[in-house]
């Protein structure tokens, strides 16, 4: 089961440059820059949860370190690093945000279902993982319709693009957090799968376009 954690966004990041028009070289930069910024997540993760008790009764508190822990650390802190820390035009440092994303979440993904999702549970052995990839399909949805925009570079308008991206991954961490305190699968099923979902139809839609 670790091999298929191991493999997953590798896999679905074959997927997807096979439908894009740049080289190997041009998403494979990124992606190995990605990579790095993916093992310095899993250590700043490591030092946070160092620090603050990952084991708590109460709910909000348990979904904000789920938030944290999953979303802010890997995926927004992550690749604002990479944003600021590579030399290139606006548009194209936003562009590279997918394949930074696909990078990180090739190390993060496989940690974070060891050290925090091990259980023998279905939804998290299978939903976690289908979650996170759906959310790497769409930041490439929205990133594509950024970058073709002629605000591309505003910040304000960047944020508004990407508000269902951001929405995708609350609502997952959502899920993590009433999974966690064994609410009824009727709850967490639903808003786990309507992420999947979301980003499914989006990807039929880009293709029949």
């Amino acid at each position: 089961m670790y091999i298929i954690f191991a493999l997953l966004v590798p896999a679905a990041f074959i997927y997807y440059i096979a439908g894009t028009d740049d080289d190997f070289i041009s998403n494979g930069i990124p992606y190995v820059a990605g990579l790095v910024a993916g093992i310095l997540a899993v250590f700043v993760n490591s030092v946070f949860n160092s620090f603050l008790p990952t084991q708590t009764s109460l709910l909000v508190v348990k979904g904000i370190l789920i938030f944290v822990s999953d979303t802010i650390i890997p995926m927004i802190l992550g690749n604002l690093a990479l944003f600021f820390i590579f030399q290139a035009p606006v548009r194209q440092k936003i562009s590279r945000i997918r394949q930074h994303s696909f990078g990180i979440m090739t190390i993060y993904l496989p940690y974070i279902m060891i050290s925090s999702y091990n259980l023998p549970d279905f939804w998290c052995v299978i939903l976690i993982p289908i979650m996170t990839v759906s959310i790497l399909f769409l930041i490439d949805f929205y990133i594509g319709r950024i970058i073709v925009s002629p605000n591309s570079t505003d910040a304000l308008d960047f944020v508004i693009s990407c508000a269902p991206v951001f929405v995708s991954m609350f609502m997952a961490d959502v899920a993590k957090t009433l999974w966690y305190f064994k609410f009824s699968p009727w709850i967490f099923f639903p808003v786990s799968l309507a992420v999947a979902a979301f980003s499914f139809v989006l990807r039929c839609a880009k293709y029949r376009r």
